[in-house]
């Protein structure tokens, strides 16, 4: 990924692994930047970026309208849709 370019992927968003527990499915990102963020909270640090399109592991459950992607990695619902495909 070049310098310029204004998003950037988390490391581990992709991998089953990363998603410590529950049920998980695979999601797209259905917005231009999605923002990773530290907890379920709209306040918390941003610690990452999702490109729109992008196909990612996450969890089934939402929480306060949050899908956990990973270890302190959480993104907001209503930006990822389920799809139907290996991730």
């Amino acid at each position: 990924m070049s310098a310029a370019t204004q998003t950037r992927e988390v490391p581990g968003v992709h991998e089953v692994a990363a998603v410590p527990r529950g049920a998980t499915a695979c999601y797209k990102v259905t917005t231009a930047s999605l923002r990773i963020r530290e907890a379920p909270n709209n306040n918390a640090k941003i610690v990452g970026f999702l490109k729109q399109g992008q196909i990612v592991r996450a969890s089934t459950t939402v929480t306060v309208g949050f899908r956990e992607l990973g270890p302190h990695r959480w993104s907001g619902s209503k930006f990822l849709a389920a799809v139907n495909a290996h991730c």
